[in-house]
Protein backbone atom coordinates (compact mmCIF):
# COMPACT_ATOMS: atom_id res chain seq x y z
CA UNK A 1 0.00 0.00 0.00
CA UNK A 2 1.49 3.23 -1.22
CA UNK A 3 -0.31 6.35 0.89
CA UNK A 4 0.81 9.75 0.07
CA UNK A 5 0.06 12.09 2.92
CA UNK A 6 0.29 16.28 3.01
CA UNK A 7 1.27 17.79 6.50
CA UNK A 8 0.24 21.29 6.51
CA UNK A 9 3.43 23.61 8.82
CA UNK A 10 1.34 24.86 11.93
CA UNK A 11 1.92 28.12 13.36
CA UNK A 12 3.60 27.09 16.89
CA UNK A 13 1.24 29.74 18.85
CA UNK A 14 -1.58 28.92 17.33
CA UNK A 15 -0.47 24.47 17.95
CA UNK A 16 0.21 25.94 22.06
CA UNK A 17 -3.85 27.53 21.77
CA UNK A 18 -5.17 24.91 20.45
CA UNK A 19 -3.39 22.06 22.79
CA UNK A 20 -3.74 24.50 26.14
CA UNK A 21 -4.17 21.59 28.64
CA UNK A 22 -3.67 18.76 26.81
CA UNK A 23 -0.59 16.50 26.33
CA UNK A 24 -0.56 13.36 23.93
CA UNK A 25 0.15 9.98 25.95
CA UNK A 26 1.01 7.93 23.03
CA UNK A 27 0.49 6.54 19.57
CA UNK A 28 0.99 3.94 17.23
CA UNK A 29 0.25 3.66 13.42
CA UNK A 30 -0.90 -0.11 12.39
CA UNK A 31 -1.65 -1.89 9.26
CA UNK A 32 -2.82 -4.71 8.17
CA UNK A 33 -1.12 -4.87 5.14
CA UNK A 34 2.01 -6.38 4.76
CA UNK A 35 4.04 -3.40 3.51
CA UNK A 36 2.80 0.51 3.99
CA UNK A 37 4.69 3.13 2.92
CA UNK A 38 3.16 6.98 3.70
CA UNK A 39 4.93 9.65 1.94
CA UNK A 40 4.35 12.72 4.20
CA UNK A 41 4.93 16.03 2.26
CA UNK A 42 5.95 18.52 4.95
CA UNK A 43 5.84 21.53 2.86
CA UNK A 44 10.05 22.00 2.40
CA UNK A 45 10.70 18.15 2.01
CA UNK A 46 9.40 14.34 2.34
CA UNK A 47 9.74 12.08 5.16
CA UNK A 48 8.91 8.27 4.18
CA UNK A 49 7.34 5.90 6.66
CA UNK A 50 7.61 2.57 5.95
CA UNK A 51 5.54 -0.16 8.13
CA UNK A 52 7.04 -3.99 6.51
CA UNK A 53 6.27 -7.58 8.25
CA UNK A 54 9.13 -8.21 9.70
CA UNK A 55 8.60 -11.50 7.26
CA UNK A 56 9.19 -9.33 4.19
CA UNK A 57 12.16 -7.45 5.92
CA UNK A 58 12.98 -3.53 5.76
CA UNK A 59 16.19 -3.81 4.19
CA UNK A 60 15.25 -5.04 0.96
CA UNK A 61 11.89 -2.41 0.58
CA UNK A 62 13.85 0.30 1.51
CA UNK A 63 16.84 -0.49 -0.77
CA UNK A 64 14.04 -0.72 -3.98
CA UNK A 65 12.09 2.75 -2.51
CA UNK A 66 16.00 4.21 -2.64
CA UNK A 67 16.88 2.68 -5.83
CA UNK A 68 13.55 3.89 -7.28
CA UNK A 69 14.00 7.37 -6.38
CA UNK A 70 17.45 7.53 -7.33
CA UNK A 71 16.44 6.51 -11.04
CA UNK A 72 13.13 8.87 -11.13
CA UNK A 73 15.41 12.08 -9.73
CA UNK A 74 18.08 10.88 -12.84
CA UNK A 75 15.37 11.24 -15.21
CA UNK A 76 13.79 14.01 -13.97
CA UNK A 77 17.07 15.45 -13.99
CA UNK A 78 18.13 14.61 -17.45
CA UNK A 79 14.74 15.29 -19.15
CA UNK A 80 14.47 11.69 -20.47
CA UNK A 81 11.43 10.35 -22.16
CA UNK A 82 11.96 6.71 -21.53
CA UNK A 83 8.80 5.53 -20.23
CA UNK A 84 8.76 4.70 -16.06
CA UNK A 85 7.51 1.32 -16.44
CA UNK A 86 11.36 0.53 -18.25
CA UNK A 87 13.33 1.97 -15.51
CA UNK A 88 14.47 -0.98 -13.42
CA UNK A 89 14.45 -0.90 -9.78
CA UNK A 90 15.79 -3.84 -8.31
CA UNK A 91 19.66 -4.91 -8.44
CA UNK A 92 20.33 -7.14 -11.25
CA UNK A 93 20.20 -10.27 -9.23
CA UNK A 94 17.06 -9.75 -7.46
CA UNK A 95 15.45 -9.00 -11.38
CA UNK A 96 16.97 -12.01 -12.73
CA UNK A 97 15.36 -13.77 -9.54
CA UNK A 98 12.16 -11.99 -9.75
CA UNK A 99 12.11 -12.77 -13.88
CA UNK A 100 12.78 -17.00 -13.11
CA UNK A 101 9.86 -16.36 -10.73
CA UNK A 102 7.21 -14.72 -12.86
CA UNK A 103 7.93 -17.77 -15.61
CA UNK A 104 7.52 -20.42 -13.33
CA UNK A 105 10.82 -21.44 -12.21
CA UNK A 106 10.08 -21.03 -8.65
CA UNK A 107 6.67 -21.64 -8.57
CA UNK A 108 4.58 -22.87 -11.55
CA UNK A 109 1.95 -20.77 -12.98
CA UNK A 110 -1.26 -22.34 -11.95
CA UNK A 111 0.12 -23.03 -8.36
CA UNK A 112 -2.53 -23.14 -5.61
CA UNK A 113 -2.84 -22.11 -1.88
CA UNK A 114 -0.80 -19.29 0.14
CA UNK A 115 1.97 -19.42 -2.22
CA UNK A 116 0.02 -18.42 -5.50
CA UNK A 117 0.46 -15.37 -7.35
CA UNK A 118 -2.43 -13.24 -6.47
CA UNK A 119 -3.70 -13.00 -9.53
CA UNK A 120 -3.96 -16.57 -10.62
CA UNK A 121 -5.66 -17.41 -6.55
CA UNK A 122 -8.18 -14.22 -8.07
CA UNK A 123 -8.68 -16.11 -11.56
CA UNK A 124 -9.42 -19.08 -9.51
CA UNK A 125 -11.89 -17.46 -7.17
CA UNK A 126 -13.80 -15.43 -10.14
CA UNK A 127 -13.79 -19.04 -12.12
CA UNK A 128 -15.76 -20.56 -8.64
CA UNK A 129 -17.92 -17.41 -8.19
CA UNK A 130 -19.07 -15.95 -11.25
Amino acid sequence: MLNYRYIAKADPAEDARVWAGMSVLGGEERTNYPFDLSVDETGDGFTLVPQIDVRIGAAPIAGYVQRALEVLVERLATNSERPLAELSVPPQEEAQRLTLLGQGAALPLGASGPHAFAFRRFEAHAAERP
